[in-house]
């Protein structure tokens, strides 16, 4: 239909015109197809012909190889005939003369050379001794002209040996090749000239027209052909321009050479002839027109195929038109006035019993078919479920689907009410403002923001979101609202200040989700007023430093008073108060270590786990209740973790280990596919269950804490190693440590509480002294106090 619909309006409306047009363009397809298929015949013949023609070269090769290789076989059985005397020319004359009578008529001369082993010879000055020539006796070897080869001359490597001259005319312009052997007494050679006319002559080939040549392989020369018009003339007067010349002259020099060429009037193809002494290539080349007339038969028989098929589609295109085509227009029109709403249009009945008829019978049934389905649709659209329409049943897939868009749209209406009304609840029970800003102003807020900022949802509506942003925070909230409707990589929350109706400052905490609203983007707001959080960590941080720092300044004061005291004073009152602040003063130590373990970033390295402990075990004090340590630990347990931390956290079980065992006290470390596992068992009494439920419920209370902080620095510990932690009390207390490897950015908590405490620096500026100098040795010691079993 899209392609329909880039013809003009004339064809269009036009079923005929069509039809010719379809026809022409099966025509097309039809004319394309046979193109297509003339080309792959030529093509294939033309392959087909190259190959061919190669091959024939390659037969005329072998042949001419086999013809070489006939003559030095026969020359070098004549070298060593018994009637071959160089001291009985006449003699010798007559056998040569009839050797070479039963020989072929190739043979043109025989003769006997006389030879110089000694000496390297170019073959022009051997005196010839005898011949079937009679004018050659008692002439030198240069009488012949024949062209021995440079590398090889006239030269033998032995007795045995039989060499091949070049191709070379004599006097009479005729074509010939020598062959020469030498006699058994190695002073004496037989020369045999061979007429390469008359081989030719037997060149045979397949295609009229057909042209044979043998090139030379150094310098592609015409060496000799059928007729011997081109004999020793540069192959097609200019070698080095065509393409069989210039491989040869390309090639190294008995490489072997094949292949096939098409030209604008001829086919070629070619071949070396084989064999170590022969540097010929044979060429055959055919008219273009011989070698490739089956196409060109083909290209004629498909061309009136052609003209046939369009004939027969222009007859057909005549029938239909007269016939079928003046009724269908016909129902063309009533179906028109159908698909203008017209359902009243009478679709007669002509009586037809053919395929029209039945088409105008479809059509009445279809009319009726679709009068059903508009009464249905409408009552749909009315939301008129139980209208009278739907008790006449429409057949087939259609009226299953009308049945189901009934069914699907009543719940689908319930529904979208139900989830209307929820979406409302859940938006203004929301503990969070949320708004939706279109543009710059807010186009729909809950309850919650309203309450927040103080305005009512009429004000709020319809008013720039940046109305409500306090003026330094104005250009950052604008950015995270473009960084929202960009997708370019928005923060997942946005602190800043409001002002309220009232004029009053409130801190903010904001998220921000690409929405769309009417079509458009939009940003959905969720906001949280954190104000009182943010006032409460201040407090909580201020109150930390002041109580860290004055208790520390404090418990000084005392100590120093108690110990002048009891300088001057008797009893254990002094002593007493000295005990108890050096153990509160441990406590603080303790406090302070437990808050920087928390509060810093991990730094992961790679540790000895046996290693740190055994450093630790080795500073326990196991003489005082005369508890036995055992050990079960590998030779080393490296994992990557936070070496300061691990040490802070292992120190509290193993120490209350020892200090509650009654006699044993176990600690092993085995390897984890995650990392290693640490078990610490003694057989004491146990933590007591009031100090895990409190560590268990993650904080403490006034009916439910700890007596001390040994546990809650194991648990932290674990929590900043990423760990898990488990106690067993049946028997004695055992504490499993499950400690995984940690990454470069394994630890999230730093990045968390950094958050929280919204820059506030928690250090004193007054306090000249580090926390750690004046406690160093008192985070293990005199914990009697301040310690339960951990």
């Amino acid at each position: 239909m899209a392609i329909e619909s880039l013809l003009p309006e004339s064809i269009r409306s036009r079923y005929a015109l069509k039809l010719l047009g379809g026809a022409l363009l099966i025509g097309l397809l039809i004319t394309a197809f046979s193109a297509t298929t003339v080309i792959d015949v030529t093509d294939n013949v033309r392959d087909e012909q190259l190959y061919s023609m190669e091959t024939n070269a390659e037969l005329e090769a072998n042949a001419l190889a086999q013809w070489i290789e006939g003559n030095q076989q026969t020359i070098r059985a004549l070298s060593s005939h018994r009637g071959l005397d160089p001291a009985a020319p006449e003699e010798t004359a007559a056998v040569l003369a009839r050797e070479r009578e039963a020989l072929s008529a190739e043979v043109a001369t025989l003769s006997v050379v006389e030879r110089s082993p000694a000496t390297f010879s170019e073959g022009t000055d051997e005196q010839i001794l005898a011949s079937t020539e009679p004018t050659y006796v008692g002439r030198s070897l240069s009488v012949t002209d024949v062209n021995w080869k440079p590398t090889v001359g006239f030269n033998f490597d032995s007795t045995d040996d039989v060499i091949l001259s070049w191709v070379y005319t004599n006097e009479d312009d005729a074509a010939l090749v020598a062959v020469a052997s030498p006699t058994p007494d190695g002073d004496h050679v037989l020369v045999g000239e061979y007429r390469t006319d008359i081989q030719a002559e037997s060149f045979t080939s397949v295609i009229d027209g057909t042209k044979t040549q043998v090139l030379g392989g150094f310098t592609a020369f015409v060496l000799f052909d059928e007729n011997e018009t081109n004999v020793i003339t540069p192959y097609e007067g200019d070698r080095a321009n065509t393409t069989i010349g210039n491989r040869i002259l390309d090639t190294d020099p008995g490489a072997e050479l094949n292949g096939s060429v098409l030209t604008e009037n001829s086919v070629k193809g070619y071949h070396s002839v084989p064999g170590e002494a022969v540097d010929w290539v044979v060429v055959k080349e055919a008219p273009r027109q011989n070698a490739l007339a089956v196409s060109e038969s083909i290209r004629g028989d498909l061309t009136t195929l052609v003209g046939i098929t369009l004939l027969g589609f222009l007859l057909i295109g005549v029938v239909i038109q007269r016939g079928p085509i003046r009724s269908i227009q016909r129902l063309a029109r009533q179906a028109d006035a159908i698909a203008d709403g017209e359902l009243a249009v009478e679709i007669e009945d002509e009586g037809r019993e053919d395929e029209i008829g039945d088409l105008r019978t479809a059509f009445r049934n279809t009319k009726a078919y679709i009068e059903t389905i508009a009464s249905q649709a409408d009552a749909l659209s009315r939301q008129a479920f139980d209208d009278d329409a739907f008790e006449a049943a429409i057949p087939g897939r259609i009226g299953t689907a009308m049945a189901d868009m009934r069914g699907d749209l009543r719940r689908f209406i319930n529904e979208l009410e139900t989830e209307r009304q929820r979406y409302s609840t859940l938006v203004e029970q929301s503990k969070d403002g949320i708004a939706v800003v279109h543009g710059e102003s807010l186009v729909f807020v809950n309850d919650r923001l309203a309450d927040i900022t103080g305005y009512s949802r009429e004000e709020l509506v319809g008013m720039s979101y940046a109305n409500l942003v306090v003026e330094e925070d104005l250009a950052g909230a604008h950015e995270q609202a473009q960084r929202v409707l960009t997708d370019a990589n928005p923060a997942d929350q946005y602190v800043h200040d409001i002002e309220t109706k009232t004029g009053q400052r409130r801190r903010i905490e904001a998220t921000g989700s690409k929405i769309i609203h009417d079509g458009e983007p939009a940003v959905l707001i969720n906001a949280r007023d954190i104000t009182e959080r943010q006032r409460r960590e201040q407090r909580l941080t201020v109150f930390n430093r002041l109580l860290r720092h004055n208790f520390r300044n404090r418990l000084d004061v005392i100590k120093g008073h108690a110990e002048r005291l009891a300088d001057h004073t008797e009893g254990d009152h002094a002593e007493a108060v000295l005990t108890a602040a050096d153990r509160l003063a441990t406590l603080g130590s303790r406090a302070r270590r437990i808050d920087q373990l928390v509060a810093r970033d991990p730094n992961p390295t790679t540790v000895d786990v046996v290693a740190v402990i055994n450093e630790l075990l080795e500073s326990v004090d196991t003489e005082e209740n005369e508890t036995t340590i055992e050990t079960t630990l590998p030779a080393t347990a490296e994992l990557r973790t936070d070496a300061e931390t691990l040490r802070t956290t292992l120190v509290s079980p193993l120490e209350n280990a020892v200090k509650y065992a009654d006699s044993t006290v176990q600690v092993s470390v085995t390897s984890t596919p995650a990392g290693c596992r640490v078990v610490i068992s003694d057989d004491g009494p146990g933590i007591p269950a009031a100090e895990l439920d409190s560590l268990a419920a993650g904080t403490e209370t006034d009916l439910q804490h700890g007596r001390g902080l040994g546990l809650w620095q194991l648990k932290w510990g674990v929590d900043a190693l990423n760990g898990d932690l488990a106690f067993e009390t049946d028997a004695g207390t055992t504490v499993r440590i499950e400690l995984p490897a940690l990454g470069d950015n394994s630890d999230e908590r730093g990045a968390d509480a950094d958050s929280d405490n919204n820059g506030i620096d928690d250090s004193d500026p007054a306090d000249g002294v580090d926390d750690d100098s004046t406690d160093s040795n008192n985070d293990t010691e005199n914990n009697d106090d301040t310690d339960s079993e951990a």
